[in-house]
């Protein structure tokens, strides 16, 4: 489903428009505000499903993408696939594209 982003977690869910660069930048805070309450989510958007959780104090995690620490990780369903950020993950579409690629790739590896 494109243009639209499907965010669960423990107690419900809810839908929100991922269209344009405001509607990404409103997906990526509501996603790391429900990150931050439940602990983990899981989000479909643009055909792709990603599991995001809060990075654990005493882990450093850095971004595939930007090479930024994470405070939450975003895992696609590609078992083994690359860690991103939410930026990079549900942000910018050019940074979210890159993403998507690099998973692609990582397919076509295994």
């Amino acid at each position: 489903m494109r243009g639209i982003a499907h965010i669960s977690f423990v107690g419900g869910g809810v839908f929100v428009p991922a269209r344009n660069p405001y509607d990404r930048q409103l997906l990526v805070e509501h996603v790391a505000e429900r990150t931050r309450a439940k602990g983990k989510v899981q989000v479909t958007v643009d055909d792709r499903c990603w599991s995001v959780s809060l990075n654990r104090p005493a882990m450093t995690v850095w971004c595939s993408g930007c090479g930024r620490s994470l405070e939450a990780a975003c895992l696609s369903s590609v078992h083994d696939g690359p860690t991103f950020c939410l930026s990079c993950a549900f942000g910018d579409r050019a940074v979210a594209d890159h993403a998507h690629a690099h998973v692609i790739h990582h397919r076509a590896a295994s």
